[in-house]
């Protein structure tokens, strides 16, 4: 049974919009991914936690979520570009060159505009 069977509804959102606003703050990312901050993390431990912790496909999928229009195209659109951009990377990026890359830029930048439009 997957994490997202048992958890509720508004829980698996919360954690989905947390992930995204972690990949929206390139200064939690200077941080973290460096290790000059209280948290560490990396490019790798975001797309674990997003795609596979909290199941991003299945969240976009499911019923449970009424999403509007705009949350989910930008939501998808930023589906397909993660995706891509792994294929780029691989499995163990190096977060300098993620950090600067001009798809990664973007990747921030609409994961900042999807997390807006919940407020």
């Amino acid at each position: 049974m997957t994490e997202q069977a048992i958890m509720k509804p508004e829980v698996w959102l919360e954690c989905i919009l947390e992930v995204l606003e972690e990949i929206a703050d390139r200064s939690y990312q200077r941080q973290a991914w460096f290790g000059k901050g209280e948290s560490i993390s990396s490019p790798t431990e975001v797309y674990c936690s997003l795609f596979d912790d909290f199941m991003f496909d299945d969240f976009l999928a499911s019923s449970e979520f009424k999403l509007t229009p705009e949350q989910r195209e930008l939501a998808e659109i930023l589906r397909v570009k993660m995706n891509r951009f792994s294929d780029v990377i691989g499995d163990q990026p190096d977060p300098n060159f993620v950090l600067d890359h001009p798809t990664w830029i973007e990747v921030s930048a609409l994961a900042r505009d999807l997390v807006a439009t919940f407020k």
